[in-house]
């Protein structure tokens, strides 16, 4: 049912939009399930993480970073967590580009669940 639904995708690794350099490392994830727009898998990417709690000048160097990304047309990624990850995120939709969030929950759950909106947005 959730395949069904705008937007929501499930890729396996014979997939044409599998992501190539995922299927490079060692253990690949078997299946990928992406809610947005499959075709930001395949443009260059950086991934950002970093502490939950972050100083104020953390948060602002993750947002700045995401932010010069972004205008080099540069796919940010992180996990959604609080801080860090979320001040990337930010940074990267503000600029209006795309950004993925890898999610250990699954598509269903929302982790953390304040994130509810940013996730929306994101996908």
């Amino acid at each position: 049912d959730w395949a069904q639904a705008d937007g929501c995708h499930i890729l396996t690794l014979i997939d044409k939009d599998y992501p190539e350099q995922l299927k490079t490392i060692i253990d690949p994830p078997p299946i990928l399930y992406v809610r947005g727009d499959v075709a930001c898998l395949s443009k260059p990417q950086l991934a950002i993480v970093g502490s939950r709690n972050p100083s104020v000048g953390g948060k602002q160097h993750a947002y700045d970073f995401a932010q010069l990304l972004a205008h080099l047309d540069i796919v940010v990624i992180s996990g959604m967590a609080s801080g860090i990850d979320a001040s990337a995120h930010i940074g990267a939709l503000e600029a209006n580009a795309q950004t993925i969030a890898v999610c250990g929950t699954g598509l269903d759950r929302i982790y953390p669940a304040k994130h509810k909106a940013l996730a929306h947005q994101i996908s």
